[in-house]
């Protein structure tokens, strides 16, 4: 079975608090012992631990609100995309206008990466 996101997520949290929980022991230790070596890497350790949190927490962020559907809006549509959508495709009930919306927009990012459709054409370089 494959890991969830959430478990990857959650494994690497606890790793990376357990590393920090070793580097601030090995740090007083150092520390006591007047080891300038080993304080200096013991801090260097904390503050790599330190920015790994903050780019998980950062990661763990944007999964969470990737997840989120915004009430009434299944599509994932912007309140920008929404009213331009709704000010399409003729006199197509609103869920249908959005789907319609949705579907072009799906069809659009596929051509983009595929390279099907790209859009520096016509990009003027000296």
């Amino acid at each position: 079975m494959a890991y969830s996101y959430n478990d990857i997520m959650s494994a690497q949290y606890d790793r990376i608090n357990a590393e920090a929980a070793s580097a601030a022991a090995d740090l007083e230790a150092a520390r006591l012992n007047e080891d300038s070596y080993s304080v200096q890497d013991a801090a260097s350790r904390i503050l790599q631990l330190d920015a790994q949190r903050i780019a998980l927490e950062k990661r763990a962020s944007q999964f969470v609100a990737s997840q989120q559907v915004p009430p009434g809006n299944k599509y994932r549509l912007s309140q920008d995309e929404m009213d331009i959508a709704h000010g399409s495709f003729g006199n197509l009930p609103k869920e249908e206008r959005e789907k319609i919306y949705f579907e072009n927009k799906q069809r659009y990012q596929h051509a983009r990466a595929t390279g099907a459709y790209r859009d520096d054409q016509g990009t003027v370089r000296r």
